[in-house]
Formats: structure tokens, sequence, C-alpha cells
């Protein structure tokens, strides 16, 4: 039974390990791609995760792919700023954001519609943080008013 246990317990573990990001990760621009920022922090795009759905006619495509968003320290000072200490987290999300249109709408504008699902939250060095999913679900919310530069952002990278 331990062994089962200790099984389950490991392939919980792998998900977060394989997504594991630090900012020295994210600065590899062959690999990752600023896509927002706000002053809380840069939301990054894992270039090889970037998908795209069928459109339905008339539609844009679903666009899927690994995000992520590193959130700076609170009140940041010069030495943190200088000594490379900026980034406090890092929150890894698979996301899937839609825009459509709506056809009885006269101007046609699209509707932008983000699902963030969080994976994993990191730390400077790019190890498992210690901290309660919950603040990286409210990152996810927060995420969620900015769909449309994310989408378009996404979009351009396809």
């Amino acid at each position: 039974m331990k062994k089962w246990t200790a099984l389950a317990l490991a392939a919980l573990l792998v998900p977060a390990a394989a997504g594991a990001v630090s900012p020295q990760d994210l600065a590899n621009t062959a690999k990752y791609k600023p896509v927002y920022m706000s002053e809380t922090g840069v939301v990054y795009a894992d270039l090889a995760s970037i998908k795209t759905g069928d459109p339905v006619e008339g539609q844009l495509p679903l666009i899927q792919a690994d995000i992520y968003m590193e959130r700076y320290q609170d009140m940041p000072t010069y030495e943190t700023i200088s000594k490379g200490g900026l980034v406090q987290y890092v929150f890894a999300y698979h996301t899937k954001l839609l825009a459509v249109h709506r056809m009885n709408d006269k101007d046609g504008s699209l509707q932008y519609y983000v699902d963030n699902r969080l994976f994993g939250i990191f730390d400077a060095e790019g190890k498992a943080a210690n901290v309660a999913p919950q603040a990286g679900e409210a990152q996810s919310f927060a995420l969620s008013g900015e769909a449309q530069d994310l989408y378009l952002n996404l979009y351009r990278l396809l």
C-alpha cells in the first residue's frame, strides 16, 4: 500500500517539475516570448506549446498555450531590482483563448474569453514554491480582463 501511495504522490509532482521555469529561463527569447505586461509582472508564452483549433466558419481559431506570469515583489527597492531579485514567483498556466464574433452585432465586434488552468507556482530559482494555490488562481482571474491582448499577441506568434 505504501508503494502505491508513493507512486501516486510522485505522479502528482511530475507535472509541476516538468513545467518548472525561472526568470532566467524566461529570458530565452528563442523559447519564450513576452505577450503581456502589467505593473505586477510580465506574461510569457512557451512558443513550443502554442496550438490552434480548427476555426468555425466566420470565427477565429481557439488558441492554446502554456503561459508563465512573473509576479514582481511588492514595493521593490533599488537593491531588490539592481541585484536581480525583482521576480518573486512565476505562475504557470495551461491557457485557452477564444475570440467570438457576434453575428447580430452591427459593428461585428469580437468577445474574448480566457480559461487559465494553474499547473505550477515556482520561485525565482525555478523550484516549486510553497504558496497556496489560491494566490495563483487570483492571478488567473486578473489575466481574464486582458483576454483580448493575450489573444491578439498569441495570434501574431502563430
